[in-house]
């Protein structure tokens, strides 16, 4: 049985992290799968949920086995502060910062690694940990690599564009993704979109939008979501607003949230009831400035809700089928025109918007059919 290997900087939860988990269950049944992280992932990440026989194998962890003086420095950087983390976290101390070329360390751990498989399935964004390196060991191995890119695609130096080309396959979530990169370099790639992952229990979701719209934010509180606007804006108006989620920002919204009752923070979900969160809800409203997806506009889709966004990652070609958009400006500016415009929608107007998502999501965007996109990939670069 031929073997792929799937490097990604993975950590516990994430929509990477989902990513990772899907394109290993698509490809297990017919190759042997192996993950192997450059990130701080754990063995309870949620890129390993329901695969039992895929090998999982972290940097740190296999630099330590590797090289008895790291283990050690490590040991007692971990006796030093305590043991609160797992011995391979201390990889990186003072003492093997200054005295060992760990970079050097981790390219050998990657290397063996890589030259066991007969495919390579990279999911990263450009400034990930050792992508470079991942590409220049498959290419000098002559093993082919698939970059699954998790981000909006920027300018990039010509440098950086001069060793993506050794890339066998690029998957893009859009067409306008790739067309990012296509402006600046030709290069071979196919469009799978994202699905969501728990879609059984969003499908089961009832469709029916309530007189009074409730309004819902669901991700993680940063900057580039907007989510201090979002709240700032729905802060004084009638409208319910749900936020769910959490992040740096979390003290400063829960600082707002509970001085306005038309406001409240609902927690954090994480997949397996993410379901209970939309049922909450009518409209969910992506605010993002960049995202490759993202995820909570599929699983959106599959629930059957209102959607108002802005033209972020693959969110135009999800909702292009749709006559009429409700789309956000970059800068928020027309959430009030929005808001009204839909508030001035009859029940039975919100209720075809709602089962239009929903259809959609069952003819495109099925936990199946993404997989079956997958696994398409990797038989034509390994089976042909």
């Amino acid at each position: 049985m031929k073997k792929v290997l799937i490097i990604s900087p993975i950590a516990d939860y994430g929509g990477r992290e989902v990513e990772v988990n899907l394109v290993a269950k698509a490809l297990e049944r017919f190759y042997e799968v192996s993950i192997f992280s450059t990130g701080s992932a754990t063995n309870q990440s949620i890129a390993l949920n329901g695969l039992p026989e895929v090998s999982f194998k972290k940097i740190t962890e296999e630099v330590i086995k590797q090289n008895i003086i790291l283990r050690l420095m490590a040991f007692f950087s971990s006796v030093r502060n305590g043991r609160s983390k797992a011995l391979h976290l201390y990889l990186r101390n003072s003492f093997s910062n200054k005295f060992f070329n760990i970079r050097k360390s981790e390219i050998k751990v990657l290397e063996k690694s890589i030259s066991k498989a007969d495919l390579v399935w990279l999911l990263a964004d450009f400034d990930s940990p050792l992508l470079i390196e991942a590409i220049e060991i498959c290419k000098a191995r002559k093993i082919p690599c698939v970059f699954r890119t998790t981000r909006t695609i920027f300018e990039l130096p010509q440098t950086f564009l001069d060793q993506l080309k050794d890339v066998t396959l690029f998957v893009h979530h859009s067409e306008n993704n790739a067309q990012n990169l296509s402006d600046q370099m030709a290069h071979d790639y196919v469009i799978v979109d994202q699905c969501a992952l728990t879609e059984a229990s969003l499908l089961e979701l009832k469709i029916q939008p309530k007189s009074n719209l409730i309004y819902g934010f669901l991700g993680r509180f940063s900057d580039g979501k907007q989510i201090m606007d979002l709240i700032d804006f729905f802060k004084d108006r009638p409208e319910k607003f749900y936020i769910a989620g959490d992040g740096d920002l979390k003290s400063n919204i829960l600082n707002i949230v509970n001085s306005h009752g038309n406001l409240e923070y609902l927690g954090y979900f994480n997949y397996e009831s993410i379901s209970s969160f939309f049922d909450k809800i009518d409209v969910l409203l992506i605010s993002s400035k960049e995202e490759s997806g993202p995820f909570v506009g599929v699983e959106a889709m599959a629930a059957g809700k209102f959607i108002v966004s802005t033209k972020v990652g693959a969110m135009e070609e999800r909702l292009d089928y749709l006559n009429k958009k409700f789309w956000l400006k970059n800068d928020l500016s027309n959430l009030n025109c929005l808001i009204s415009e839909i508030g001035h929608l009859s029940t039975k107007e919100v209720t075809e918007i709602m089962e239009k998502n929903r259809m959609h999501y069952k003819n495109k965007y099925t936990v199946e059919n993404i997989k079956s996109g997958y696994a398409n990939i990797a038989r034509r670069i390994l089976d042909s």
